[in-house]
């Protein structure tokens, strides 16, 4: 604080004492901090089973962003003059115009928006990422929005992914499979959702990167059609490793059909 005029005319004690009458008054005038909104978009449920996201953990991580909000707001040195102000929504997970909606809205919210943590999952991303890039919002991908194409920084420079894509589960995958000599090796994965079809498209990728040199022996079994043919596969080629690259529900139906096929055992990995 800077007080105007000559200190000659006043003592140091006098100027103290001064300051202690005063700072009841200060603190209430002081002025409120300036609101820093951020839109939280993620899947939430939904009763009517047509519209139902196949994943909905919206209130959970609305919880724990809120958790993380109030952590930063109470740090003096994190926001000195700012307070982290959170708006909730919901943005769905699969293609669906629900997340581009709720996007557009945080671009013209008339209050001042910084940033949009969300939508939660690779199809709705992959749709509402354009719309902040154009406006150089930034846009915080959770880790359920691990497709490859989320971590192209030219075609999304204003997306920051939180956990990084799955590009790091597939070298992973392909190293282990090399040092330890896994041949025996299949991959479901589902067609219908960009974060498991471009998981299998970069897998693909690379086994064709690795060259002649490669000997991995890796099918590819879709799950979307028939799941008996990929099974009966499974079975007649012994196949030992199995990567489950689909959401939950088609993961629960995979599950039980191979456990009715005899294939849930000591002798396959799932």
């Amino acid at each position: 604080m800077y007080l105007h005029g000559s200190c000659r005319t006043i003592c140091c004690t006098e100027l103290l004492l001064f300051l202690l009458a005063i700072s009841p008054l200060l603190l209430c005038t002081q002025s409120a901090k300036a609101p820093l909104n951020v839109y939280v978009i993620f899947p939430y449920p939904n009763e009517d089973p047509l519209l139902h996201p196949s994943w909905y953990d919206g209130p959970q991580l609305f919880t724990a962003a809120s958790l993380a909000a109030e952590h930063i707001n109470s740090d003096p040195s994190l926001l000195r003059d700012y307070e982290l102000r959170l708006v909730e929504r919901d943005g769905g997970c699969d293609i669906t115009t629900k997340a581009a909606e709720a996007v557009v809205s945080a671009l013209t919210d008339t209050n001042r928006v910084v940033g949009v943590i969300g939508p939660g999952c690779s199809a709705s991303t992959l749709l509402a990422t354009p719309v902040t890039s154009r406006q150089e919002v930034a846009l915080i991908n959770v880790n359920t929005a691990g497709s490859p194409l989320l971590a192209n920084s030219t075609l999304y420079p204003f997306g920051i992914s939180v956990s990084g894509s799955t590009t790091l589960f597939v070298n992973t995958t392909l190293a282990l499979m090399e040092m330890v000599n896994w041949t025996r090796v299949a991959v479901f994965y589902e067609e219908a959702r960009p974060f498991f079809s471009t998981t299998y498209e970069y897998l693909l990728q690379r086994i064709d990167e690795m060259g002649d040199s490669s000997q991995l022996k890796v099918p590819i079994l879709s799950a979307v059609l028939d799941t008996h043919l990929p099974l009966e596969m499974i079975r007649d080629e012994e196949i030992r490793i199995v990567y489950v690259l689909t959401g939950p529900n088609l993961a629960s139906k995979i599950m039980c059909l191979a456990d009715h096929m005899g294939l849930v055992s000591p002798n396959i990995q799932w």
